[in-house]
């Protein structure tokens, strides 16, 4: 396992824009997955990761967020961090590389975390 960080890094930033779900904790004891191309999920900045929602989200306050890569990288990354949601506009935030963030015609709001930590629990080789 890596030590914790207090802001993403390259490698993160690369592994959340290529998932394709995260898992989401929050404090007050909600627990959902979401899901989208990849992409969906964006980093624009080494402290906050941002995905577009369907419905209003009650998601708020400290969260634990899990990517997962079983297949390739066979690890996990974990986030933990303050979670808030923004009213639903066209998409207007980049991704680091400047490409427009993935947004769902459907999306209602978008949930924003702000980064505490973040690291990986790798988990080796495939035998």
């Amino acid at each position: 396992m890596d030590p914790p960080r207090a802001r993403l890094d390259d490698r993160m930033v690369g592994f959340i824009s290529a998932q394709e779900m995260v898992f989401v904790t929050a404090a007050r004891g909600g627990r959902t997955a979401c899901r989208g191309v990849p992409g969906f999920v964006q980093a624009p900045s080494r402290r906050l990761i941002t995905w577009p929602e369907p419905r209003v989200s009650p998601i708020s306050g400290p969260v634990r967020l899990l990517f997962l890569d079983l297949l390739r990288e066979r690890t996990g990354l974990h986030v933990s961090g303050t979670a808030s949601v923004v009213a639903f506009a066209p998409p207007h935030l980049a991704s680091p590389a400047g490409a427009p963030a993935q947004a769902s015609p459907d999306a209602a709001c978008w949930v924003r975390v702000r980064v505490d930590q973040a690291w990986f629990a790798d988990q080796g080789p495939l035998a």
